[in-house]
């Protein structure tokens, strides 16, 4: 076992961080699911710590119609086998495809600026129709140090340099504490 903690099991750092949040019986989470790594394992996770925490759990994936359809039909054929596999019920949100494009464009923002702020919108949206009151995003140790290092390039003051904060109102990153490297390794576990 490397001093990274690469072999601790996720759920490890996870369940600290749903306590932090409060989020414990009788509570129900949306996890964001885009398809990829972070959120595949996030999901997976969630739903293996539900049963004992007494919390139900949802899923959202959001299409945001930027990528090539095969690409985005993949994505969320896999995302679908995912949680019928782990029996969590999906909502699956569908953006027009070249509207994210179009609003960059015309506001002059970057495609990302746009297509995260949509995301954040539909998660929000699902999480509110299945009255989920706490919405789990699968950001990692990684993604904080990318912000950090991104907002240092960028001549952020001391609260950009925050980086990810664990929970900003109803969004909650439950795997802060974990490294990619502990993520990828739970998925070749499971």
């Amino acid at each position: 076992m490397s001093s990274t903690g690469a072999s601790r099991p996720l759920s490890r750092c996870v369940r600290p961080a749903l306590d932090a949040a409060g989020i414990g019986r009788g509570a129900a989470v949306l996890a964001g699911v885009s398809g990829g790594p972070d959120s595949t394992a996030l999901l997976s996770v969630l739903a293996s710590l539900a049963p004992r925490l007494g919390f139900t759990l949802h899923a959202c994936h959001v299409d945001h119609g930027i990528r090539p359809a095969a690409e985005r039909e993949a994505d969320l054929a896999a995302v679908r086998a995912l949680c019928a596999g782990l029996g969590v019920p999906l909502d699956v949100r569908v953006i027009p495809e070249g509207t994210c494009e179009r609003e960059a464009r015309e506001g002059g923002r970057s495609l990302e600026e746009v297509a995260r702020r949509h995301r954040l919108e539909e998660l929000a949206s699902a999480a509110d129709a299945a009255r989920a009151p706490f919405i789990a995003l699968g950001h990692t140790r990684d993604d904080h140090r990318e912000t950090v290092l991104m907002r240092v390039l960028q001549g952020a003051g001391p609260r950009g340099l925050a980086g990810i904060a664990a929970r900003r109102g109803r969004f909650v990153r439950p795997l802060l504490g974990a490294s990619r490297r502990e993520v990828l390794a739970h998925l070749a576990a499971a």
